[in-house]
């Protein structure tokens, strides 16, 4: 049903997905909701709706921490910082960043803590070449597609994407879709 309601009206699709996951969460089954947050997410990145979309992860972060599934919540909070410097705010990036690996110890030793530390550093020093290198990292192919697809496209502040990136390889996002 949700489905059909993207195509149509997509405020109302992300209600109603708003609305199941908060059912879930009242009755303390989060869990239940993942499949349901990842959806979600999916349609507002999709859409450019990325305030909502940081919104949402970040309730799923709570569900996340509950559950003590530390991998889930890695990949959701780098989601959220690439997000973030979609939006084009790398200083709120920063201070994320810091409050997420004091949430969180085993966050900054993780590979997601490295590849947004590669980040940070990117758009500090206006690297667009290490940007580039660092959203191609395999591990980047973890997280949601539409979230990898997002991260392709960063430029750093001043810069233009290169044409290698300009141009989506098609045969790996289809081995994302998989």
């Amino acid at each position: 049903m949700y489905r059909v309601l993207e195509s149509v009206d997509v405020n109302a699709a992300f209600d109603m997905y708003s609305k199941a996951c908060t059912l879930y969460e009242q009755e303390d089954r989060g869990r239940f909701a993942m499949d349901i947050y990842k959806k979600a997410v999916s349609l507002l990145v999709r859409n450019k709706k990325y305030d909502k979309a940081i919104e949402m992860l970040k309730r799923e972060t709570q569900v996340l921490m509950k559950l003590s599934s530390r991998t889930h919540l890695y990949k959701a909070y780098l989601s959220i910082l690439i997000l973030i410097f979609a939006i084009g705010d790398d200083v709120e990036a920063g201070k994320q960043f810091s409050i997420m690996c004091g949430q969180d110890a085993g966050f900054a030793h993780s590979e997601e803590a490295e590849i947004a530390e590669d980040l940070l550093k990117a758009y500090d020093q206006r690297d667009q070449e290490l940007l580039e290198k660092t959203v191609r990292l395999q591990h980047m192919t973890f997280l949601d597609n539409e979230i990898v697809k997002l991260a392709r496209l960063l430029t750093v502040p001043g810069e233009v994407l290169s044409q290698k990136n300009f141009q989506p390889n098609l045969d790996e996002d289809e081995d994302d879709l998989r």
